[in-house]
């Protein structure tokens, strides 16, 4: 999969959040269905703050896979995600996704999917989409 970084920031925070990452991605996010859990390579659980983080937390101990209007639903209560995993699948019962959103340490979110489309489309809602100089060699 191809993916971008996205590191939008207001000071020494970054500018949006995960909601403005499905936002971007327009009808494809809402199309798909998604599970939430920890990050994969860091084995970081999922850790955010708002008002729809026990519905968030919830979601990953189920396992459950939740349409986009759902998970967009979520985390429009959500205030910050720090660390997270979001895959999403094209069927509820896909084997595997056809795209994943990483929230790393509240520092960037990654999106890795082999869309052109879905990458342009956050490539033009984004503007500093380049990868931390220090993570240019290490690839998950």
């Amino acid at each position: 999969m191809d993916k971008i970084y996205i590191r939008d920031a207001n000071g020494h925070h970054l500018s949006f959040d995960l909601k403005d990452v499905l936002v971007a991605i327009g009808q494809p996010a809402l199309e798909t269905y998604w599970t939430a859990g920890p990050v994969e390579r860091t084995g970081e659980m999922l850790d955010a703050t708002g008002a729809n983080r026990p519905l968030l937390e919830a979601l990953v101990q189920s396992g459950e896979r939740v349409d986009g209007h759902r998970l967009l639903e979520l985390a429009q209560g959500i205030h910050q995600t720090i660390w997270g995993e979001f895959r999403g699948y094209e069927t509820p019962t896909s084997p595997g996704p056809w795209i994943i959103v990483v929230a790393f340490d509240s520092t960037w979110f990654e999106v890795h999917t082999d869309n052109a489309a879905v990458l342009e489309a956050l490539r033009a809602r984004f503007k500093n989409t380049v990868p931390p100089t220090w993570s240019k060699a290490w690839v998950p």
